[in-house]
């Protein structure tokens, strides 16, 4: 017999549990929390400094990226300059 009520929800894990998704509901009561908080003026520094940080968190993810990618593009050209000295 299949449950009615049970229902499979997208989550992710941090250290071991679970966390659900926030959905809009929850970024809106989120949004609305912070506004209250941070007030109506701090609000632009404060997402501007949020997306700055993620921007320079992305940039730097796609040297490290790009680093490895070229060490084995190199590796994999040396192997093959040894495979044709070996034939």
């Amino acid at each position: 017999m299949q449950n009615d009520n049970f229902a499979i929800k997208k989550s992710y894990t941090l250290g071991g549990k679970s966390m659900p998704n926030i959905g809009v509901p929850g970024l809106i009561l989120i949004l609305i929390i912070a506004l209250i908080v941070f007030g109506p003026a701090k609000l632009p520094q404060l997402g501007r400094a949020v997306g700055q940080t993620l921007k320079e968190f992305k940039n730097s993810t796609k040297e490290v990226v790009d680093e490895v990618t070229e060490e084995f593009e190199l590796e994999e050209k040396q192997n093959k300059v040894k495979l044709e000295k070996k034939i």
